[in-house]
């Protein structure tokens, strides 16, 4: 069953290399999708999946890439768009 989350992160500092990391971990898993900075700070996050893949992204997420200090994380769970491949957006 196909999966759509939507995910809010915010990070210690702007974390560089956050974006990329993510998109890297959602190649690997399978995830379609996309992030992109918040303008008051942190990241959003769509992504969509099967059910188990969507679940790892998610816990990946709460914890972050080697050397990033996740600070809040949200996630709820949300209409599928049918997106294709994860892409990172500007604000």
């Amino acid at each position: 069953m196909i999966k759509h989350l939507n995910i809010t992160i915010h990070t210690e500092n702007s974390t560089p290399g956050y974006r990329f990391a993510v998109m890297e971990k959602a190649y690997k898993l399978g995830i379609s999708g996309y992030i992109r900075r918040k303008k008051s700070g942190g990241f959003y996050i769509e992504a969509e999946g099967e059910d188990e893949n969507v679940e790892l992204f998610s816990v990946w997420c709460k914890k972050g890439p080697l050397g990033c200090t996740v600070l809040k994380f949200q996630a709820e769970e949300g209409q599928l768009k049918n997106h294709t491949g994860f892409d990172i957006k500007n604000s």
